[in-house]
């Protein structure tokens, strides 16, 4: 019975796969340095491969591997789970032979968070991952499988470690594969036979391995470990319990390139990545050493692209021009050197590149689902709003990315509430969105998919408006309420309506389409809001005529094709906003943000990505795909249905 999740985790490498001769591949990221790498014993290999079962290889292959792993130690892991990844299923997270350093004596015996490299071992060559002979990601049940283990141990190791890249061997049947990890994808080599006299690459490789210093290998060497006095001061500041570990990160500057690092200190990220490619942010509260205070830190891979401009930069441009409700900048940059920096192919597959960066920032918000009423909600994007349509005026920007994640409750010192918009790393020039400038980023769909327009995942080729960004907004307030706020619907009407208008994904997977409900919705107008029954009458009255602001734009006819005529204007969005939030003492005062039960109808493997926009390719998690049965047509009708009932 194939895994569901081993499955979903080959497609996150889908076409960023590359490949690459072995001797070009250790020439290139082990450089030979160390001394000559001691002779093998031939045999001891060769017994390996006359193994019938996978169990039995795992001893002999470490007792023929161990003179080549200087100041390393192999250990037998099969059958050993790693009770600290429960993010990343720990019952399936079990590497066949995992490689620490010889002064990591680990107990349990798994700990993606400590290891080196690790190996996996297929007995059969129809379980190969690869294929050198026509495409390389062959699409065998196995080999798709194969795959998705090779990818989930990848991701559960780099998302353990603060790593820039990652080694790991892949042995099938007689034969083996080097393989390097970093954000844009996986690079492996042809296939060598490791029990041949003629080939002793795999023994090259942990020799080198195990001479390279720890940036060859992979660490991030700009996170290091505080003095005992600089923890102290962090562990008072952020109020960190003494059993949890602290890291001190070296933020560069991109304004001012001759500056020493900025250091800050924290813990554990309070946003994290859980996938193998793509920006991998983790977000903290961090202590600033040098202003004895707490800031947002973000260590984050950007994008490498023309039209995209570092958010610090962004930023920088922001506060220039005066613009409100942002956060205060402290520094931000690119870190130096080589490896931060992806290894990237132009034009191979949906690969990246990306360039490892981080950014400080002087408020610290609350996210937007953690509101103490829902007027807080409501406040905090109507200011959000503000923000982008005064960077839209006075920039000509738009941020490409308004979902629930990037918007912020702030609070300042005299209790006053508030909100800012966050995350202007996909910002672009309405210049370059709407007349194009060639770069591949323009024809890629950014955003967070539920808070993305109707129009927009229903034709992927349209050019971004600022209706969108603006329909965006509305998405944010009717998803919270939905989710968050007091509703007399049942769990199983509330699923449905989240799984018809805002998970709805067909079509090809590398340029999906959805958006058929939302554009239902909102051509019914205000009977959709209605339908949602919600206690608020304030949410009730504000969301009704925002979501008819939108109707002429797609239409009044429920079938009737997209209308680029009469758009909401921000303003008209802002006054209702505004309108609606004057008496505070009309809103309730204690409808805290709750999470609302939710009907499950159907399981599916469902790793949502971060708030922080790592969506970004556009794509919901893979619990939203469509079945035959869920063709558009017949969803569509299913709405008009839902409506109709619920109206009535």
């Amino acid at each position: 019975m194939r895994d569901a999740t081993m499955s979903a985790m080959a497609e996150e490498i889908h076409k960023k796969c590359s490949s690459m001769d072995v001797e070009e591949f250790l020439g290139e990221f082990l450089p030979r340095g160390p001394p000559d790498v001691p002779d093998s014993n031939v045999a001891a290999f060769q017994k390996i491969a006359e193994k019938t079962t996978e169990t039995a290889m795992y001893g002999p292959l470490i007792n023929a591997l161990a003179p080549f792993c200087v100041n390393m130690h192999l250990v037998d892991t099969h059958a050993t789970s790693d009770p600290q990844s429960g993010d990343f299923n720990p019952d399936l997270l079990k590497p066949d032979i995992t490689v620490y350093k010889a002064k990591d004596i680990v107990d349990p015996i798994t700990q993606f968070s400590r290891m080196e490299t690790h190996i996996e071992l297929k007995l059969a060559s129809m379980d190969d991952a690869f294929n050198d002979e026509g495409a390389l990601e062959p699409d065998s049940e196995l080999s798709h499988d194969t795959r998705g283990q090779l990818v989930s141990y990848a991701n559960a190791q780099m998302a353990s470690q603060y790593r820039i890249h990652l080694f790991t061997a892949f042995i099938c049947a007689d034969k083996e594969r080097l393989l390097r990890w970093d954000r844009s994808g996986v690079i492996v080599t042809r296939a060598f036979p490791y029990d041949s006299g003629e080939s002793t690459y795999l023994q090259e490789f942990f020799w080198r391995l195990s001479h390279a210093d720890d940036a060859t290998r992979g660490w991030d060497i700009t996170v290091t470990e505080p003095t005992l006095d600089e923890a102290a001061l962090a562990r008072h500041s952020l109020s960190a319990d003494e059993s949890e570990v602290l890291y001190k990160f070296a933020v560069y500057d991109d304004i001012n390139f001759d500056a020493e690092p900025t250091y800050f200190i924290a813990g554990r990220p309070f946003e994290s990545h859980a996938y193998p490619t793509g920006r991998s942010t983790r977000c903290f509260i961090a202590y600033h050493l040098a202003d004895n205070r707490n800031v947002f830190m973000k260590d984050t891979w950007r994008i490498v692209a023309p039209d995209l401009v570092a958010e610090g930069r962004i930023y920088e441009r922001l506060h220039k021009a005066e613009i409100l409700h942002i956060a205060k900048f402290i520094v931000a940059g690119d870190i130096p050197g080589p490896t931060h920096k992806t290894v990237f192919k132009p034009g191979f597959g949906l690969q990246r590149q990306y360039q490892h960066y981080r950014l400080v920032l002087g408020t610290i918000g609350r996210p937007l689902a953690s509101f103490c009423s829902s007027w807080e909600t409501v406040n905090a994007v109507k200011d959000a709003l503000v923000a982008h349509q005064q960077a839209f005026e006075k920039l000509q920007i738009m941020h490409q990315d308004i979902s629930v994640g990037n918007i912020l409750i702030t609070e300042d010192v005299n209790g006053h509430l508030g909100g800012i918009l966050v995350d202007w790393n996909l910002c672009q020039s309405v210049d370059n969105l709407t007349k194009g400038s060639g770069s591949v980023e323009r024809t890629i769909r950014q955003g967070t998919w539920q808070f993305i327009s109707a129009k927009l995942l229903l034709d992927p080729a349209a050019p971004r408006t600022i209706t969108d960004e603006l329909e965006s907004f509305l998405h944010v307030l009717t998803w919270v309420a939905i989710m968050f706020t007091p509703t007399a619907m049942s769990p199983v009407d509330l699923s449905s309506t989240l799984r018809l208008c805002y998970e709805e994904i067909w079509g090809d997977p590398e340029q999906p389409m959805g958006g058929l409900g939302k554009r239902t919705a909102i051509q019914v107008g205000m009977s959709s809001i209605k339908m949602l029954e919600l206690a608020s009458t304030n949410l009730d009255e504000l969301l009704s005529p925002l979501n008819s602001s939108f109707g002429a734009w797609y239409g009044s006819e429920l079938y009737s094709m997209l209308l680029e005529e009469d758009p909401p204007a921000a303003q008209t969005m802002l006054d209702l906003i505004t309108k609606a939030l004057q008496d505070r003492a009309a809103w309730p005062a204690d409808d805290c943000a709750r999470l609302n039960s939710v009907f499950k109808a159907r399981e599916r493997p469902n790793r949502k990505r971060k708030s922080d926009s790592e969506l970004e390719d556009s794509r919901p998690a893979q619990k939203a795909r469509l079945a035959p049965e869920e063709h558009p047509f017949v969803r569509c009708a299913q709405i008009c249905l839902l409506l109709l009932v619920r109206v009535l």
